[in-house]
């Protein structure tokens, strides 16, 4: 039976062609959630049906039935068209031009056109049309060149949209790049088929073109991930994360940068791409000498702006592919203004809070001992008077000798006192002059020789207002046990820092005594007891080595 086609070569470029683009059709129709997929599905399926009309075409032996199958090829060619401009138009983030006018302007002419196509020899498109030579010969009416022109327009359309999504984007600049290509290609073609009366080729010549079009597709999305919601993803992360963001490339030029990194610098994306680090970065001090390392550097800065002092923490990390080259670096730069307001509120709440414990303490120790004495006074002195009623005078004058030295004590506990609360570290005073001041005035009290050595690696930033002043109570406990226990003419208090720890070590020349004996005993006294209990309220620890006759040493590790 005769169905009228005949078996011709040509038919499975088509038929080839089809399948792959139904393909692809598929591929996007499962990534239906990226942006423009849906209409880059459509799209295939228009030209993989145009795909096999060109075969039809080309196999069918009638002229009518050929006719039949070159008009559906005209019907589906600018839908076709219009589906992938719609596509780049949704994927570049342009979608907000597709208002309900636009669409009516895209959709409505592809199928006002149809009826035009469907009339006996499509006399409103064509003033004539031959077949010869197995094609389709024809001049174009008024109608049809409009047509061919609208076409024409929505291709251009197609190209200029990946030429924009290029300039704007650098994350989607290769695969805009192929899109570029590929549509400029059925451009090209298209242009080429308005000039000549005839298809240059059997085989659809636009069909080519178009899978051309479609390859560069493949590529985008099995190389690049043209479809994938995790680049999109990554992308609005970037675009729309606090931490400003500079890409420096192997040249030392700008390559990238994101939104908050624009407000940073002062200056748009469009204007700052390609531009020298050096020039583009000048706003940062010192950020363009961290973009030319080569390896992981942190550093810190702060930068004047209308909403007064802001602090930024700088981070730079190389940039390698997967053979090891080095293509540039990425610079972050995250604000910690409102954490180091937060650690200096902090800082401030624990000084004001170790003011109010050392405020109790003075209180506790002027009670159990400037009140105690004061009370035993008190009750010496009447018993004086009486045994002085009682021409007792000779117990009377020993009893007033004992109430002279009772003050005498009295008094330095009281010049203690004072001298701990004027040379306490604070928030207007670091520990090293709290102990400059204190060791000073503790040598001219009791004609002591004092000595402050601060080792050049000891960092008293590091500590908090909390450990500085039990540091402080602890030293000052050391030096009145060298001067009330040993006997000490001579005292040096030196500060170091060792594998993470401070160390303190407090230095006498006094009478020293017996470690071993004193471990026998419990432990030593009240005063070391409280040294020891401030040491491990810090996680830390208290040495003494000590012998008779060789002084005293007294070494306080706090981390």
């Amino acid at each position: 039976m005769n169905w009228g086609y005949a078996y011709t070569p040509y038919v499975w470029p088509m038929l080839l062609s089809a399948a792959f683009v139904w393909a692809l059709g598929v591929y996007g129709w499962r990534h239906r959630a990226s942006p423009g997929a849906p209409a880059f599905a459509v799209g295939c399926a228009f030209v993989g049906a145009w795909a096999v009309g060109n075969a039809g075409e080309l196999a069918a032996t009638d002229r009518d039935l050929a006719f039949w199958w070159f008009r559906l090829q005209m019907i589906l060619s600018t839908p076709s068209a219009v589906a992938g401009l719609w596509f780049v138009i949704q994927y570049a983030g342009l979608g907000r031009w597709l208002t309900l006018t636009t669409r009516t302007l895209l959709i409505a002419p592809s199928l006002l056109i149809v009826p035009a196509y469907l009339l006996r020899d499509a006399q409103l498109l064509w003033r004539q049309v031959a077949y010869v030579d197995g094609r389709f010969v024809r001049a174009l009416a008024p109608l049809g060149v409009a047509w061919n022109l609208y076409g024409l327009a929505i291709l251009a359309l197609s190209v200029a949209v990946p030429i924009m999504l290029f300039v704007r984007s650098p994350l989607y600049r290769k695969a805009a790049a192929l899109m570029t290509l590929g549509h400029s290609a059925i451009v090209a073609v298209q242009i080429l088929e308005m000039s000549l009366p005839a298809p240059v080729l059997r085989p659809s010549l636009m069909i080519l073109s178009i899978d051309l079009t479609f390859a560069m597709y493949a590529v985008a999305f099995l190389r690049y991930r043209l479809l994938d919601v995790a680049p999109v993803a990554r992308h609005s992360v970037v675009e729309r994360m606090p931490d400003a963001m500079v890409v420096v490339d192997a040249r030392g030029r700008i390559a990238d940068l994101n939104l908050a990194a624009q407000h940073l610098l002062g200056m748009s994306r469009a204007s700052a791409l390609g531009q020298a680090a050096a020039q583009a970065l000048d706003a940062v001090p010192g950020l363009a000498a961290l973009a030319d390392n080569q390896e992981i550097t942190e550093a810190e800065i702060a930068l004047e702006d209308d909403r007064g002092c802001r602090w930024y923490r700088i981070v730079s990390s190389p940039l390698e592919d997967g053979r090891g080259f080095h293509l540039g670096s990425l610079l972050v730069l995250h604000e910690t203004t409102e954490l180091r307001l937060a650690q200096d509120r902090l800082i401030q709440h624990e000084q004001t809070a170790a003011t109010l414990r050392e405020r109790e303490r003075v209180a506790r120790d002027l009670h159990d001992s400037i009140g105690q004495v004061l009370g035993y006074v008190s009750l010496q002195a009447e018993a004086t008077r009486a045994l002085l009623a009682a021409g007792k005078t000779a117990a009377a004058d020993a009893q007033l000798a004992r109430l002279a030295g009772v003050a005498r004590d009295a008094h330095a506990d009281v010049r203690e006192f004072i001298l701990e609360l004027r040379a306490a570290p604070s928030d207007r005073r670091t520990l090293v002059d709290a102990l400059q001041q204190y060791l000073d005035g503790f040598g001219q009290n009791y004609s002591l020789r004092t000595a402050l050595v601060v080792a050049p690696e000891f960092e008293q930033e590091r500590l908090t207002p909390e450990a500085q002043s039990q540091l402080f109570r602890i030293i000052q406990e050391a030096l009145n046990n060298a001067r009330k226990h040993g006997n000490a003419k001579a005292v040096q208090v030196r500060l170091e820092e060792a594998d993470g720890q401070a160390r303190v070590v407090v230095q006498d020349d006094g009478r020293g005594f017996d470690t071993e004996a004193l471990a026998r005993s419990g432990g030593g006294g009240l005063g070391l007891q409280f040294m020891r209990e401030r040491a491990r309220a810090l996680g830390g620890q208290i040495e003494v080595d000590a012998a008779p006759g060789r002084g005293t040493r007294v070494v306080v590790l706090v981390p």
